[in-house]
């Protein structure tokens, strides 16, 4: 049989794309590919299309299929891996294995593999213990060194015809709720084989039916199990859907404590709060954002991590469609989850995909009507009416209340001209879903290129308006994920990655006219954030208030020529020596001329800062001493920094 890259891409080119799926998208992708694979005409045709379509659906790192040759005694393994340097394995579909791959999947003998693999799907590592002391397929998955594997039996009525198995290197993918999906598709996939079998493969039995035992009292104390669990967390989604009762659930039936992460990993909720989770979600949240980098799929289901301080954890994404809302955290501690826990956890995150999905759709039209309201009040103050006051205090914003303005600007970083559309509009979506669910009386709307926030009059404190800012520069801190997720929806990653925000707060206010006033005294500041030197994480207006009035002079011809006169010689000798004249101007200025004061905040001698201000001196004809020069040159940098920032709009 002759295999190669072109004819497994021509087999998987009509089946889904790689990306997240659930149960019911796996079971769908593979009942897809069983009918590729029941119009092939060969045996070698059929297996080629198998391996194929396991490598598309599963994403795997090796796929093996073993077949019964004709005396029904000896598999012969048909290999298909990608090159992986710690066990050898050479990349491509091998129909014949060479020396170096024939001893890692060697023929293996029938009568050598243990019932427990020949009778149903098997995972490893799994809740239960080996599954015998000797079986040659168990044996032979275990020393390829794969972090998970899965094997399916391919069976004829009671004959064993063949295995189907799967094996990852990186991660432990956890399948167990899906045993019925994949036990399917090798009934499928048998029933495509038959025609190519050896010719003394008993085929009377295959439609024949094996008789059914009863349940066993282990059997049944699953399904009681199973059932209850189901009850549980059903219940919690109509008597109590908030994220906390969600988790409190899911904990009670693992009996381990859990966290939910938004998709920007950022910890939503956990159970129980008295649980150190904050010493160790930063490295769970390293992992995943190293392991999103690294692989090709952004974990499809539940995954156990690598060992992170001396523990295990298992992560489950929450996803409506192919769209990640968030992931779930379980911390495995003293005990590892068997599948009926797994089983649950799948489950959960499609409650949790239903309460955000009505979460984010309140969130949405509540966020879609105060952007009305507020365009509307910035872009024509003057058609504002009382029955627009009483429309915004229906969604919670009382503009006749005391509250403050905040104003979040994108900074440009050398090389962005602008941050895109989509970049901004995915960035505003996740602002209103975390306040919501953290700072409910805050409203967020985008105005025009920056992002207007209402904050209430509570927040006013310094140290409260620190916090906050942290907590929003905290929702796209985490490296490669808003990029990730910007170039998943066609954005740019370079606008993500360098999406960050310069903060602008007004005064108190309390009346729409003050609203506008307040927006624009909160914009001049964010705007002259990045110019005008500050060691808080926000500018106030009244550190601005004098660029403020006079902005509307600055671009004025008068301005501009006067401040040319005073400051293009220093720019310009700048610019040609490598010098620093103008920072060493406004330091000093900044200092009310204290020689001291301001070359211990350039960090040079006194002597070093006496040279340069009769530098500046000479340059402007001027001399620093007079307090009219002074004035003057500092109105000229207010003038300049306008310039500089609103030269664009």
């Amino acid at each position: 049989m002759q295999n190669n890259d072109e004819s497994i891409d021509t087999a998987t080119s009509s089946l889904h794309p790689a990306s997240p799926r659930g149960r019911d998208q796996l079971h769908l992708n593979l009942r897809q590919a069983v009918q590729h694979i029941g119009n092939s005409n060969s045996l070698a045709s059929v297996i080629d299309q198998l391996i194929s379509t396991i490598q598309s659906v599963f994403h795997c790192d090796s796929s093996i299929v073993y077949v019964v040759d004709e005396s029904k005694h000896v598999l012969t393994p048909h290999v298909h891996a990608h090159s992986n340097q710690r066990t050898g394995l050479a990349a491509g579909s091998l129909a014949s294995l060479s020396d170096d791959n024939s001893t890692l999947f060697p023929p293996l003998q029938l009568k050598d593999c243990c019932q427990r693999l020949q009778l149903s799907p098997f995972r490893w590592p799994a809740a239960e213990n080996r599954p015998a002391q000797n079986c040659a397929l168990f044996d032979t998955l275990q020393n390829a060194g794969f972090s998970t594997w899965f094997s399916i039996p391919l069976r004829v009525g009671k004959q064993t015809v063949g295995f189907i198995a799967v094996g990852y290197f990186h991660y432990q993918y956890l399948f167990d709720d899906a045993s019925q999906v994949l036990w399917e598709f090798a009934q499928d996939v048998t029933r495509a084989l038959l025609p190519h079998l050896p010719g003394n493969i008993n085929l009377a039995h295959v439609e024949s039916q094996e008789q059914v035992d009863l349940p066993t009292l282990y059997q049944q104390d699953r399904m009681r199990r199973l059932l209850a669990n189901h009850h549980e967390l059903t219940n919690t989604l109509w008597a109590d859907d908030k994220l906390p009762s969600i988790l409190q659930s899911l904990s009670f039936i693992v009996h381990q404590p859990v966290a939910l992460l938004d998709s920007f990993l950022h910890p939503l909720t956990t159970y129980p709060t008295d649980v150190p989770w904050n010493e160790l979600l930063p490295s769970v949240q390293h992992w995943m954002t190293q392991r999103q980098s690294e692989s090709r799929v952004h974990l499809p289901l539940s995954v156990r991590t690598d060992s992170i301080a001396g523990e295990s954890f298992v992560i489950t994404p929450v996803q409506m469609g192919s769209a990640v809302l968030g992931y779930v955290v379980v911390w495995e501690r003293g005990a590892r989850l068997d599948d009926l826990d797994v089983m649950a956890l799948q489950q959960s995150t499609t409650i949790l995909a239903v309460h955000f999905y009505k979460h984010g759709l309140h969130v949405e039209r509540l966020g879609h009507g105060f952007s009305e309201l507020l365009s509307k009040l910035l872009d024509t103050p003057q058609n504002w009416t009382s029955a627009n006051s009483a429309e915004a205090l229906d969604l919670g914003w009382d503009v006749a209340a005391p509250q403050l303005i905040l104003v979040g600007m994108p900074i440009l970083h050398s090389g962005v001209h602008s941050v895109s559309h989509e970049t901004l509009q995915h960035y505003l979506g996740q602002l209103r879903i975390r306040l919501a669910s953290d700072y409910p009386n805050v409203l967020v709307a985008r105005y025009q290129n920056h992002f207007v926030f209402t904050l209430p009059d509570a927040l006013a404190a310094d140290e409260s308006i620190r916090h906050f800012i942290e907590f929003i520069h905290g929702i796209h801190s985490t490296p490669g994920v808003i990029s990730s997720s910007t170039a998943d929806r066609g954005g740019s990653e370079s606008d993500s990655q360098d999406l960050s925000l310069s903060f602008g707060l007004s005064q108190v206010v309390q009346s729409p006219m003050h609203i506008v006033d307040g927006h624009m005294e909160a914009f001049t500041a964010a705007s002259l954030y990045p110019v005008v030197a500050s060691h808080e994480s926000f500018l106030h207006a009244d550190d601005v208030r004098v660029h403020h009035l006079l902005r509307p002079i600055s671009s004025m011809t008068g301005a501009q020529s006067f401040t040319n006169q005073l400051l293009c010689p220093l720019e310009n000798y700048d610019r040609h020596h490598q010098t620093e004249l103008m920072k060493t101007l406004r330091v000093y200025l900044h200092h009310n001329g204290s020689l001291s004061d301001a070359a211990n905040a350039l960090f040079i001698h006194r002597t070093s800062l006496q040279y340069r201000v009769g530098r500046i001196e000479g340059l402007i004809s001027r001399q620093l001493e007079d307090a009219h020069t002074r004035l003057e040159l500092q109105l000229a940098f207010v003038f300049r920094d306008l310039q500089r920032v609103f030269s664009e709009t």
